[in-house]
Order: structure tokens, then C-alpha cells, then sequence
């Protein structure tokens, strides 16, 4: 009988054991994923304030561009106008 009792006792110590450890597992990668994915949550968004730099600056020359194109339809319009 007592052989049983302390199987028993040693099989519900194991069970809650694994079930603890099964719990801290959880948390441990719990954790590890949200810190993998705010690191590349950062990644991103970086990525995307340098393209957002990127596009800005393609937008100013862009923009510097169409003034000298206006300018020199202007001044060829003028030209013209002369003769």
C-alpha cells in the first residue's frame, strides 16, 4: 500500500513539476517572441523613416527640377516673342 501511495506522490510531484516548468516555458517564449518582434518592429520602422527621407528628398528635386524646366519655358517663350 504504501509502495502505491509513494508512486502516486511521485507521479503528482512529476505532473506538477512538468506542469510549472510547461507555465515558465510559456512565459520565457512569450517573452522572447514580443522582444524579437519590437526589434523588428524598430527595423521597420527605421527602414521606413529612411525611405520617407528618401522620397522627400526625391520630391525636392523633383520640385527643383520642374522650377528650372518652368524657368526655361519661360525664358523660350520670351526668346520667342522677340523675333
Amino acid at each position: 500500500m504504501e509502495t502505491v501511495l509513494i508512486g502516486g506522490l511521485v507521479s503528482l510531484t512529476l505532473a506538477i513539476i512538468g506542469l510549472l516548468f510547461k507555465e515558465f516555458n510559456r512565459k520565457i517564449n512569450c517573452k522572447v517572441n514580443q522582444e524579437l518582434c519590437d526589434e523588428r518592429s524598430s527595423r521597420i520602422y527605421t527602414h521606413l523613416e529612411k525611405q520617407e527621407q528618401l522620397l522627400l528628398r526625391n520630391e525636392q528635386s523633383l520640385l527643383r527640377i520642374e522650377k528650372k524646366i518652368a524657368y526655361l519655358n519661360g525664358e523660350m517663350k520670351h526668346e520667342l516673342n522677340h523675333d
